[in-house]
């Protein structure tokens, strides 16, 4: 008896590189081996006045998956909403690049003969005050992070996302803190983001 086979269609892996590339099904994720996953993480003291508010402005020259997001707070709680650059907004605050709390998430440079850790081509900025962002557009995306128990209690909660979700290259967003009205104390937490460029 003989078979017939057929070399495996070129699509069906998840890279070129002979190396590194997997079947799609397989974990782990094939930017992991090849250092293309990316996180940031900043770490959050809110003032609880009414309508402080903090600000990010995120821009990605890439396609990329945005693999994990994650809000965390151990007191108070804020609201979270994104919103496109360059639809009508207003900013009135000074943005401060904190690019360098971008980090490789696989750290090991020694893949493919890596002399230095590859850089994404994300970059993070931050501005904090009172109002500093008003627009008249829709949110296009948007979560909520309230500590458990109590608006003072100091046991932590998180509001995260785990999807997988695709964005095109030349991302510019804004994402928008602000204080969720109900609490009446100062909210401390964190916020992080994990995703994987794609080439």
């Amino acid at each position: 008896m003989s078979y017939k086979t057929t070399p495996i269609q070129s699509d069906l892996f998840t890279s070129e590189r002979e190396n590194t590339r997997r079947l799609k099904t397989e974990e782990p994720l094939t930017s992991f081996s090849e250092n293309r996953q990316f996180g940031f993480f900043d770490s959050i003291d809110f003032d609880k006045q009414y309508g402080h508010q903090i600000v990010y402005r995120i821009r990605a020259n890439k396609k990329h998956n945005l693999l994990l997001r994650r809000l965390d707070f151990y007191v108070g709680g804020i609201t979270y909403l994104v919103y496109p650059f360059g639809t009508g907004e207003t900013f009135t605050g000074t943005l401060i690049d904190v690019s360098d709390q971008i980090y490789d998430v696989n750290q090991n440079i020694t893949i493919e003969g890596r002399t230095s850790l590859p850089e994404t081509s994300h970059t993070i900025e931050r501005a904090e005050g009172n109002n500093i962002f008003t627009t008249t557009a829709k949110p296009k995306l948007g979560a909520s992070c309230l500590a458990g128990g109590s608006t003072q209690s100091s046991r932590g909660n998180f509001s995260e996302s785990i999807t997988k979700i695709g964005y095109p290259a030349n991302l510019d967003i804004w994402v928008v803190l602000e204080i969720i009205p109900s609490v009446v104390a100062d909210s401390k937490g964190f916020y992080e983001l994990i995703w994987e460029d794609i080439e």
